[in-house]
Parts: structure tokens; sequence; C-alpha cells
């Protein structure tokens, strides 16, 4: 992985990352497609990225929760993205990732990928944070897709995301 960032302890509401870092929430919503939400914010709390991917798979959640993460690593990586904080409700993710262990569930596959895609970074890590501190992915995961597969949205952002956004930094 690269370089590691020292960890935090559970967070209740969404934090800042530190100066030069990006956070990276992610979420899953399990529907009839499953939605990927990912919300990428500076320092400042500023949204720099909301994307939504759907797929059409019948995963269990925590399969869910893990493409989730394993997207908004990829997608930090297009995006060129340097030093990350991934960030996700979904505790078996967190502590899958931290503990590297793989085998060949479709769970840990999501996992090791998730764990290679660490490489890409300078500075990484993962924390678990409850879902008041992952709203924002959490709606963006189930935004409407327009018959898309993929949306990403580089701004302007719709209002409700960012009145969230602003709520989280109080």
């Amino acid at each position: 992985m690269g370089q590691s960032v020292p960890c935090q302890p559970l967070a209740t509401s969404w934090a800042r990352p530190c100066s030069g870092m990006v956070k990276i929430n992610c979420d899953a919503h399990l529907g009839v497609t499953t939605g990927l939400g990912v919300v990428i914010r500076d320092e400042e709390g500023m949204i720099l990225v909301a994307a939504m991917c759907k797929e059409y798979a019948g995963w269990a959640p925590e399969v869910a929760e893990a493409a989730a993460c394993r997207y908004g690593l990829q997608l930090a990586a297009r995006l060129g993205y340097t030093s990350v904080i991934l960030e996700s409700d979904a505790a078996k993710v967190v502590n899958g990732v931290k503990k590297m262990a793989g085998n060949l569930t479709p769970f840990s596959v999501l996992v090791d990928d998730i764990c290679a895609l660490s490489h890409c970074f300078v500075a990484f890590s993962i924390s678990h944070v409850k879902r008041a501190g992952n709203t924002l992915a959490y709606n963006v995961a189930r935004w409407d897709s327009s018959g898309c597969i993929e949306r990403v949205c580089l701004g302007p952002f719709p209002q409700s995301l960012l009145s969230s956004a602003e709520i989280d930094l109080y």
C-alpha cells in the first residue's frame, strides 16, 4: 500500500482529512440495481467529485459495500489523486482491507482489489465511520442514473448535496 496514514478512531460524523489529502466516502444501495456512491472532498470539506455507478448484480450487502470502495479508489486514481483516505460505514470492508486476508469469495476478491489499488497512491489509509458521517455517499448511491451506468459530477453540484456537505462541517 502507499504510505500509511495514522488510523483515526471510529468517527460518528464526517471529519476533514489532513492537509494535502482527499477523503473518499463510499456507500452502496441495494435495490433493483445496486448503486455505488462516491463523494471525494478536500481538507476544507469542499466537494470535488460526486459519482455513482449502477451495477446489475444480486450482491450481498458486504459485497456491494466492497464494490463501492473499489469504485471510489478507481475513480480517485482515474482523476489523479495521490493521497487519499478511504472511508466507509461498512466495518467488514474496512477490517478486511486492514487484515489483507484473501480467499476466493466475491467479497475477498473485491477486498484484494482494494488492497491492490491502494498501491496506486502515495499515501493511503482506510477508516470506518458511522452512517451519520457517510450521508453524502449514502445519498449519491441513490441518485437516478438516467439510464447510464455511471454518472460523475465534477460540479456544479446539486444544492441538496452542497447543503448536506455544509452541515457536515459543523
